[in-house]
């Protein structure tokens, strides 16, 4: 017998969505189970389940607006745009919390972003992601991402916390990476929340 509905499941940080799909998978003893929507390893929050029928309406689900609770801390970069990847700079900064806030609330609405390397984007039948792992480069394309609107929870002279919300193939790293060049110190994301 399958089961068919949505579950919602709090996902852990340093696992992806398709290892909690595969471990529901066999729970429940049924292979119609989806997602809607990935969520990097390192990101934790809402991870939307289907089961059985429920499948048909990913799409549905999957062009929805999302939403993320994160914490960008500047003076660093790193390849993979989060506190996971390797480090390429680093510096000491002390920044002004209100520049920092003004900064974010610039960008806003549809920004044309690079994607990151490390993400399942394909650019020539291949990965980015894999073709990084491998040290195999790549041209990174650019694309509109958009961005509608955010709440500033906490700034410090090197951090920002906010909830920021955005449409289907935007990337929250690729923001902070962003917001990290306006004041030319580097960004990168120390965590991730889906809400």
């Amino acid at each position: 017998m399958n089961l068919h509905g949505v579950l919602l499941v709090n996902k852990p940080e340093g696992c992806t969505s398709h290892d909690i799909v595969d471990k529901v998978r066999r729970i429940v003893g049924q292979r119609q189970v989806g997602h809607a929507g990935t969520l990097d390893p390192m990101a934790t929050g809402l991870l939307v389940l289907l089961l059985g029928e429920a499948t048909k309406i990913s799409d549905y689900l999957l062009n929805s607006q999302k939403g993320y609770r994160a914490k960008i801390k500047f003076g660093i970069e790193t390849d993979t745009l989060d506190r996971t990847g390797e480090v390429l700079r680093e510096q000491p900064v002390v920044l002004d919390p209100e520049l920092i806030a003004a900064e974010a609330k610039k960008l806003l609405g549809v920004l044309q972003l690079e994607v990151p390397k490390f993400s399942a984007v394909k650019v020539g039948g291949v990965k980015l992601v894999n073709a990084a792992r491998k040290k195999v480069a790549v041209q990174t394309p650019t694309r509109p991402m958009e961005f509608i609107d955010l709440t500033i929870h906490e700034v410090t002279h090197h951090t920002l916390d906010l909830d920021l919300h955005c449409e289907k193939g935007a990337y929250i790293r690729a923001w902070a990476h962003q917001l990290g060049q306006n004041p030319g110190c580097g960004a990168a994301l120390e965590s991730l929340q889906n809400i």
